[in-house]
């Protein structure tokens, strides 16, 4: 009688996603201000990728495309974090500078000296 013998084991496979997520943001951004309030500036959000599905991508500071930046520099903060809680950042610039001013000129005057003088008093309005 043959006697068959039978060995059995187990193990566990456990594979970590250490890589990282991509994320680029766009160029910094200048413009001019188009009132006091500043200007409303427009870019392309970024979006991150991920070596494995399930990544989310959240702007974490600044303000979103299409916002009023104010006059001076804000800075837009974009984070991608995957599924296996991996994170990578980028960030961009937007510089609002002031509203160039503004002057309107009266238009011009041509009146005669003063009798007996070589020069005249002349009055005009300020424009403000």
């Amino acid at each position: 009688m043959l006697l068959e013998t039978q060995a059995t084991c187990s193990f566990t496979v456990t594979v970590t996603d250490t890589e990282d997520p991509a994320i680029t943001c766009p160029a910094d951004i200048s413009v001019t201000g188009t009132s006091s309030a500043g200007a409303v500036v427009t870019y392309t959000t970024p979006v991150g990728t991920d070596n494995c599905t399930g990544a989310t991508t959240t702007q974490t500071a600044g303000l979103p495309s299409g916002s009023t930046f104010p006059l001076g520099t804000t800075t837009n903060t974009f984070e991608v974090e995957d599924a296996s809680g991996n994170t990578t950042s980028c960030s961009v610039t937007v510089e609002v500078t002031g509203v160039p001013p503004s002057i309107v000129c009266p238009a011009d005057i041509v009146v005669d000296n003063d009798s007996g003088n070589c020069d005249a008093i002349v009055t005009f309005a300020a424009n403000r």
